[in-house]
């Protein structure tokens, strides 16, 4: 529903029945989907809430198979400046589970929904700072979004002395900052000396390289047996900021920039997602004057030498995040010897 489709006006994120009213017309006209609003700015200093506000309408057959929605979306932002990214279920967790009342061997047709309003900040342990967020919601391999929301400095208090504006222009002309870039030292994970993984290089599980955006690309099933490689590989064309390019040619480096790339893994069953920050390099010639350099690259990962990685056989989405762009999920699941062994 995000996208092209019916659209949520700023009247959603009020108190009023707007939110609710939409709901109904959605589910009238069948649009199956997800559609979000949120405020285009706020304040940094706004009593710290970044609201967001969202209809989910699926269909009764759809509805019946599947888990709740409250029980598997997970909440993404990210500062599009710094390229840092937070995720986390987007709903809280019920204290207790109830026990789901059976479905109807078949529900028919028609649609079924639900409205919610959430403050982004607060899900998501974020401080708001200057700049852009990007949000989205993600529920297994479907992503909506992203919505986008200006954080602005807040107006300085008091009187404006034309003496210290006068001051600190000057003190500043003096001091100019020092470029700020990435270390091609930073990153992360290492690639391997010995071993194909990580690999930053072309390898024969590299999606092509988009015209714009990030490609993934996993084993569609992994046998968990001793030897196990949970392997990802992601190719990558995109512009970024300037402070995300190595300032200076560094020796025994032929890194240009460093990429934030974050991937947020969750399962088929639990929201909770895993998130992993990654530190991708790139190869690709930029000039000196381009504000907004388009770089390109590859990344090849065995996603088990992680940190806190999922481990446990289930049906796993796999998005990676980078500034405002969210790739497609790769669909990704892990079988247990037992599974394999077991005979019917």
């Amino acid at each position: 529903m995000s996208g092209s489709g019916p659209t949520l006006g700023d009247d959603a994120l009020g108190d009023g029945p707007a939110l609710d009213d939409a709901l109904t017309r959605f589910i009238g006209a069948g649009a199956v989907g997800t559609a979000l609003r949120a405020p285009a700015g706020v304040s940094a200093t706004c009593d710290g809430r970044l609201p967001l506000a969202g209809c989910r309408v699926t269909t009764l057959r759809e509805a019946a198979r599947r888990p709740p929605f409250e029980d598997i979306a997970v909440l993404v932002a990210c500062h599009v400046e710094s390229g840092r990214v937070y995720a986390a279920r987007a709903f809280a967790q019920p204290t207790e589970a109830a026990d789901p009342p059976p479905a109807p061997a078949d529900p028919g047709e028609g649609c079924t929904g639900s409205t919610f309003r959430l403050d982004v900040a607060e899900r998501l342990g974020l401080r708001l700072e200057p700049g852009t967020f990007a949000v989205w919601l993600l529920a297994r391999g479907e992503a909506s979004g992203p919505v986008r929301v200006e954080v602005m400095k807040p107006m300085p208090p008091g009187y404006d002395d034309p003496e210290v504006v006068k001051f600190i222009a000057a003190w500043r002309a003096r001091n100019l900052p020092k470029p700020r870039g990435a270390d091609p030292a930073k990153v992360w994970p290492p690639e391997a000396v010995f071993g194909s993984y990580p690999s930053y290089g072309t390898s024969a599980e590299s999606p092509p390289v988009p015209q714009r955006g990030i490609s993934l690309r996993a084993k569609r099933v992994v046998a968990l047996d001793q030897n196990a490689r949970w392997v990802l590989a992601g190719s990558f064309r995109l512009a970024i900021p300037r402070r995300h390019v190595v300032p200076a040619p560094v020796s025994g480096h032929a890194t240009t920039a460093v990429l934030p790339i974050t991937l947020v893994v969750a399962g088929s069953a639990a929201a909770g997602p895993v998130v992993q920050r990654l530190r991708v390099p790139s190869n690709s010639t930029i000039a000196a004057g381009d504000d907004a350099p388009t770089v390109e690259g590859r990344f090849t990962l065995n996603l088990f030498s992680l940190p806190g990685m999922w481990r446990a056989p289930d049906t796993y989405f796999v998005h990676a995040v980078c500034g405002d762009t969210l790739s497609e999920a790769a669909v990704t699941a892990l079988v247990s010897e037992a599974t394999l062994l077991a005979r019917g």
